[in-house]
């Protein structure tokens, strides 16, 4: 847990790799919230999913724990959130809309977690295109790209070039 945070505070970009199952997807929301919370720090994030039932399922795991800090947001205007919610579940396909036609909405967001990177689709390959866009504009946020099947090398390499506007890419097992 504190390595997990310590990297992703000090790095632009956190490749996390972890077998299926270990918690990745709903443990590392959670443990940035607390983190935040506990250092009276912001925290507001989107945490990618590339399929509806993943998002809507992950949602409602985490929000047991907790309660409506947690929220949803789908296409076709499926939301469920409250005035409180700080983590956001959502499909690939909405944040690729989103940053696509809405990119100023993110400068109050801490960080974009990118979920299944490995799941290569064209939302998939356009949401890291619009993030790293993204990470010029907005030298605050972070961005964790996590996988339990991810070539690292390669993602790494990708965002790369963010390094030349400060911060570097670090990846870690779990």
């Amino acid at each position: 847990r504190s390595q997990i945070l310590a990297q992703i505070r000090k790095e632009r970009v956190t490749i996390i790799h972890g077998e299926t199952g270990c918690g990745k997807s709903s443990r590392i929301p959670v443990m940035l919230l607390e983190d935040a919370q506990a250092n009276n720090r912001r925290c507001k994030m989107m945490v990618s999913q590339p399929r509806r039932i993943a998002a809507s399922s992950l949602m409602k795991r985490v929000r047991q724990t907790l309660g409506m800090k947690v929220g949803l947001r789908m296409g076709h205007g499926v939301k469920d959130e409250g005035d409180e919610t700080n983590i956001y579940f959502v499909t690939t396909g909405y944040l690729v809309r989103l940053l696509a036609f809405n990119p100023e909405a993110f400068e109050n967001h801490t960080h974009i977690i990118i979920d299944e990177v490995h799941e290569r689709s064209i939302d998939g390959d356009v949401l890291c295109y619009l993030v790293k866009q993204l990470l010029f504009k907005h030298q605050s946020i972070r961005v964790i790209l996590m996988s339990a099947t991810i070539h690292t090398d390669l993602y790494a390499s990708y965002f790369s070039d963010v390094l030349d506007y400060g911060g570097s890419i670090e990846s870690l097992s779990v």
